[in-house]
């Protein structure tokens, strides 16, 4: 213990530059295992504080960190052998492992206390850690080598190679993942007969949509339920068609595209091949210059910006923001509300912004989403914002702030990871929304006094 605590004190020293010689730390085998067992018992810990419910462990995650240990290791002795001097090959990996450990502890206590920050800062933490991380390195090689700067600049290179070998190849997994559906209890599907169906179920599905009424700043629903692993998308979209039918006037003019099984007989399914379909159809039916179109995507989301559309055994592509505009452009419909819920859907914001265009998104580009679950009648974004804010009248983009600072209460609560949902509100369309919800409210008040 002694041992180690000396090691800790002299990273401590060679973080803060301060003079450090040999007789400050301590060389063993033992002190490596140690200090390896510590920094990947930390990482392990804050993994464990932000596991998402229902969480399993990964135990492929622990061989990213083996090979990541083990390239440094072998680095270490690479520059202990090029340099002939056998006690670089402990002495290198204890004194960086010394630096790294409070300075990795350091990082997650700052990103702890900035979770609901601009996710820029997350980014200059990142960077701030590197650096000084690569700093450590450097200074480091340049001690235990003699003080030679040839020598440290080429150990820090080789090290710096090693290192980010298995990040930039491999990646370093979370130690805690969310469990994989339990796909067994999953009715089984006749692909042929989905497949070959859809052309008919489509046409019938069209031709139920009743065309725009003159005048009237008509409003047409689209859901698109992308994941047929998890029932919760499926539920989240009839939700929504149901409350938009009722307060934004949209019955008859809207549809529902779903993954799951228990409804591939009597509904489309999502695929880019329909939703682009239904994207033309519906914009032969509007009038561009009053009619608005809402569409609703809910499914699981990926860090380069796809969105899931999984129907097993059906092969269907993934969503991108690119084909997702390329699509609704193609359809002529100008005014449009898109709301994403998914991890990773602010990505979509910045391929969809246009003038005329609302887009709401239930995380950040560089964040997860909460409330995949199978047995949930909601995600965490589709219950705050749907359930909770427009079923009971909320206007649009109020109804967006309210479920926004739900969600960072429920999450600081649950000590998860803020999602940090997205808006972005086209010029056009800011002015456009007060007088669509007006008339919408005026209709609602004619039909129903009591809503008056």
């Amino acid at each position: 213990m002694n041992a180690l605590l000396m090691n800790l004190r002299a990273g401590q020293r060679l973080l803060l530059l301060r003079k450090l010689d040999s007789a400050d730390y301590r060389i063993g085998a033992d002190q490596l295992v140690l200090l390896i067992a510590l920094l990947t018992g930390l990482l392990f810990f804050a993994d464990w504080l932000h596991m998402p419910s229902g969480s399993e462990l990964n135990v492929y995650a622990f061989a990213d960190y083996a090979l990541l240990w083990l390239c440094g290791l072998f680095a270490a002795y690479l520059v202990s052998h090029w340099s002939r001097m056998p006690g670089v090959a402990l002495g290198l990996p204890i004194l960086i492992l010394s630096a790294a450990l409070p300075l990795t502890a350091l990082m997650l206590a700052v990103e702890e206390l900035a979770a609901n920050a601009d996710p820029r800062a997350m980014v200059w933490i990142s960077v701030g850690y590197w650096s000084w991380l690569s700093l450590a390195i450097a200074r480091a090689g340049y001690l235990i080598l003699g003080r030679s700067l040839p020598g440290a600049a080429g150990g820090f290179m080789l090290m710096a190679l090693m290192i980010l070998l298995p990040l930039t190849r491999v990646g370093l997994g979370e130690f805690w993942s969310a469990a994989p559906p339990d796909e067994a209890a999953l009715p089984a599907v006749d692909a042929e007969a989905v497949f070959y169906n859809q052309p008919a179920l489509m046409e019938r599905t069209l031709a139920a949509l009743r065309p725009q009424r003159p005048g009237v700043s008509d409003t047409y629903f689209i859901g698109f339920a992308g994941d047929a692993s998890q029932a919760v998308f499926a539920k989240e979209v009839a939700y929504a068609r149901t409350l938009s039918d009722e307060k934004l006037d949209t019955r008859d003019r809207s549809l529902s595209l779903v993954n799951n099984p228990a409804t591939a007989e009597a509904t489309p399914i999502a695929s880019v091949t329909n939703l682009n379909t239904a994207l033309r159809h519906i914009g032969q039916l509007m009038d561009p210059a009053e009619d608005v179109l809402m569409l609703f995507l809910t499914s699981h989301g990926s860090d380069d910006f796809e969105l899931a559309v999984n129907f097993a055994p059906l092969a269907l592509n993934p969503l991108t923001p690119a084909q997702l505009m390329a699509g609704l452009d193609a359809s002529g419909i100008k005014w449009r509300i898109i709301i994403v819920s998914a991890c990773y859907s602010g990505g979509y914001v910045a391929g969809l912004r246009d003038p005329y265009s609302v887009v709401m998104t239930a995380a950040a580009a560089d964040r997860t989403s909460f409330g995949c679950d199978t047995d949930r009648d909601f995600t965490y974004f589709g219950e705050a914002y749907f359930r909770d804010e427009l079923a009971q009248g909320v206007p649009l983009l109020r109804a967006f702030a309210n479920a926004a600072a739900h969600i960072a209460q429920r999450e600081r609560t649950e000590g998860l990871m803020p999602s940090l949902p997205q808006l972005f509100v086209g010029e056009e369309m800011a002015a456009r929304l007060p007088l669509w919800e007006a008339a919408l409210h005026q209709r609602r008040c004619a039909a129903r006094v009591s809503e008056c």
